[in-house]
């Protein structure tokens, strides 16, 4: 089993990417098995302590050219009210219009525009990130951690012959560029998206 040379992805958001030098087929794609991929949020709360919140519903597939990995392209959709912190009061406040208004924006998108090899297992994903109805760039720093059948193909028949890719992925954006100014800078205005992921190839 070789590890990955891949760079494709999201992501974020996700994300969140790729990494690899896969088999056979010039393009391969992918898609997210959610029950075993994360995507995290990061902030400082009032200097105290860091916090975090995660979206527990998201979807979004790769599509990997191992020929030439700049062709590959990264689509990622993440449902806003899924987002979750360490209390239902904090829940509501994100999902409310202060934060990520849900009710007007049920979606936060990520489409990337360039997948770039930086080293034998680094890679940067760059693309357009939309939250709350605003479009920025971001760049992802993506690093794989797992390419081959699933480790537990020979024990269970939903990952018989399943070919996986795993990745950590992360970028930091300021909210305020989004729109969302509220509470900083008493809460940071410096967001951390942390993203692991597994993929589970499709074709």
């Amino acid at each position: 089993m070789k590890t990955h040379n891949i760079f494709a992805f999201i992501v974020l958001a996700g994300g969140l990417a790729l990494v690899g030098v896969l088999p056979a087929a010039a393009a391969d794609r992918y898609n997210f098995d959610t029950e075993h991929s994360q995507l995290v949020l990061t902030y400082n709360h009032l200097g105290l302590p860091t916090q975090h919140a995660r979206f527990a519903s998201f979807e979004g597939s790769v599509v990997f050219d191992a020929d030439d990995p700049a062709n590959s392209s990264v689509e990622v959709t993440i449902e806003s009210a899924s987002v979750q912190a360490i209390s239902p009061m904090l829940d509501d406040e994100l999902r409310g219009g202060v934060v990520f208004g849900v009710t007007n924006h049920p979606e936060i998108t990520f489409a990337s525009n360039e997948v770039r090899q930086t080293g034998a297992e680094t890679g940067l994903i760059t693309g357009d990130l939309t939250i709350k109805g605003v479009t920025r760039p971001v760049t992802l720093a993506v690093t794989p951690n797992f390419a081959g059948e699933h480790p537990l193909a020979p024990h269970m028949d939903w990952y018989a012959g399943a070919y996986y890719t795993a990745f950590s992925a992360h970028t930091t954006i300021l909210h305020s560029d989004f729109g969302i100014d509220a509470y900083a800078p008493l809460t940071s205005d410096s967001v951390t998206i942390k993203i692991e992921a597994e993929l589970r190839r499709q074709y």
